[in-house]
């Protein structure tokens, strides 16, 4: 059954599910400590068959979001392990977990279990693909320890938009075909709806009842609403201009008053009135008021010369003022004491052990090795940084080990390395430690093989050499064939 949760992290998710109990009886995710623990950890699904005791499903729930580790297939792969030993019943009634992580989809389950990837183009089948499974080395050691414990297998995949997961028992696989599938899943409308369609498929298959089936649906952007016809531009009305009124100026009327009081005042003294008084009179009243120098400091650095204060003779032009300048006194700043910075106690920088520069590395799985002389705080982790030559470097997990195991993306050149940070909710808050050069290595899925080439022989006569193959032999493409010489 899968676990529907109020996600924070992944709200574009839509799950359904058939034949299988209500998710609300067995999750406690509220009642855990950290109430954005599943920012960090994802979302948890668990495929659970009907009569199953909810302390089973719950337990699985509490021990996951319990972990201190950030790594999610270890403490997946923990919690399911846990619940084995306890209930071996549980094997079958919950067969497989899987934790959504943005399109990261991480999922842990024994053979009792299956995982169909429906894409729009194929169906492929995860869980029991040799490709996309694999089961950790620390695994293997614990069986071959214990004897008693389940093989859980590891599957990892990158989901893409239009992507769907259907989830069910490896019993009930056995009816499903991947033409059927597709068409289910293809019909649309919601995953509730697709799970109980492919859950009638495969009852009518493997003539099995009930069969528990979980879909989870990665959907794509929703499309835009048809908006109609363009609508015709409508004019704006213009506004109504409103007549202002014109106001007349003052200045007219005040001309024409003052030219009246002059020729009154013109004829009144016309007997006494001579063209020097005229001129004088015309003077006076073109000659504007001058404006009193009264009150006017000079400028604040200069300070008159006594040159020139002396009035000049008669008939000689006065000469001009000349000033000195006195400078001003600078502004100075005093310092002001300013507190001295911290210095931030950094922790000593992680040593790289495996691979190292220039290694070439063969096989699906990785496990990235380093030591480091030191203890980590609870919100202190290594950040394992791991990128494919050609692209951005980027953080693929925390971890407070000193390895990591990480499933090949694609052959390749990568580079990696690992760096002391201090995180909390999903979030680098600092980086406590210098960050090592990283190492650059060549990944690779098989063992290199040797081509063999074909060598045509010629076999020498006595006679004139016809040039023909005689017998065809293997040889690596790094040895020459020598060359045959006639004899006379």
């Amino acid at each position: 059954m899968l676990r529907r949760e109020k996600s924070i992290l992944s709200p574009q998710l839509l799950d359904g599910h058939a034949n299988q109990p209500d998710p609300a009886l067995w999750a406690t995710l509220e009642k855990l400590a950290d109430p954005f623990v599943e920012a960090r950890k994802g979302r948890l699904y668990l495929l659970v068959a009907q009569g199953t005791d909810i302390a089973v499903p719950a337990e699985v729930c509490r021990r996951y979001y319990s972990s201190a580790s950030c790594d999610i297939l270890p403490s997946l792969r923990s919690a399911l392990m846990a619940v084995y030993l306890a209930s071996p019943e549980a094997r079958k009634s919950l067969p497989i977990a899987v934790v959504i992580h943005g399109l990261d989809m991480y999922a842990v389950g024994t053979t009792e279990g299956a995982i169909w990837l429906v894409h729009s183009d194929r169906v492929k089948e995860l869980l029991s693909s040799p490709t996309e499974a694999w089961v950790s080395e620390e695994q293997k050691e614990s069986r071959s320890a214990e004897g008693c414990a389940p093989a859980l297998y590891n599957v990892w995949h990158r989901l893409r938009i239009g992507d769907s997961l259907v989830i069910t028992t490896r019993e009930a696989a056995k009816g499903l075909n991947p033409g059927k599938l597709r068409r289910a899943i293809s019909a649309g409308g919601l995953p509730a709806d697709m799970a109980r369609a492919v859950a009638r498929l495969a009852e009518r298959g493997a003539r099995v009842s009930p069969v528990p089936v979980t879909v989870i649906r990665v959907p794509g952007l929703s499309p835009i609403p048809d908006l109609g016809p363009a609508r015709s531009r409508i004019p704006a009305d213009l506004p109504t201009e409103v007549p202002v009124a014109r106001r007349t100026s003052p200045i007219g009327p005040a001309l024409i008053l003052a030219l009246v009081v002059i020729m009154i005042s013109l004829w009144i003294k016309r007997p006494s009135l001579t063209r020097e008084n005229l001129s004088a009179l015309v003077g006076w009243l073109l000659t504007p008021v001058p404006t009193s120098a009264a009150g006017v400091t000079p400028m604040a650095g200069r300070t008159p010369s006594p040159i020139g204060q002396s009035a000049a003779p008669s008939g000689q032009s006065q000469p001009k003022e000349a000033t000195t300048y006195t400078p001003s006194p600078k502004r100075t700043f005093v310092p002001s004491l300013t507190p001295s910075p911290t210095v931030r106690q950094e922790y000593a920088m992680p040593e790289l052990r495996y691979p190292l520069e220039g290694e070439k590395v063969r096989g699906s799985t990785l496990t990235l090795r380093w030591v480091w002389a030191g203890s980590l705080a609870e919100d202190e982790y290594f950040d394992v940084r791991l990128w494919q030559e050609g692209t951005p470097k980027r953080g693929i997990a925390w971890t407070k080990n000193r390895e990591y195991t990480q499933r090949c993306p694609g052959p390749g050149g990568y580079y990696w390395t690992v760096v002391v940070i201090r995180g909390k909710e999903g979030l680098v808050m600092s980086e406590l430690s210098q960050e090592p050069k990283p190492a650059g290595f060549e990944w690779q899925l098989k063992e290199d093989t040797v081509t063999p080439t074909y060598v045509l022989t010629v076999a020498p006569t006595r006679a004139t050499p016809v040039i023909q193959p005689t017998r065809i032999t293997a040889t690596p493409a790094t040895t020459a064939s020598p060359l045959p010489t006639s004899t006379p």
